[in-house]
């Protein structure tokens, strides 16, 4: 099933692991690494969105 879903959606992850990991790396070094402390859970959050919609798993509603 992942790797399935990483095959069909292979431009989507490694566009999102690109442009997050840019993000990530220079969010955290224009705020001294303070900005991990909110930059990676919301990483990871949106990772985990980005993995729901690749395996077409329910995404949650607010």
């Amino acid at each position: 099933m992942g790797f399935q879903a990483g095959k069909r959606n292979y431009g989507m992850l490694l566009l999102f692991s690109i442009v997050g990991g840019i993000a990530l790396t220079v969010g955290g070094v224009f705020t001294l690494t303070l900005g991990f402390l909110i930059f990676l859970p919301a990483y990871y959050l949106m990772y985990a969105h980005i993995f729901r919609q690749a395996s077409q798993g329910a995404l949650p509603t607010a």
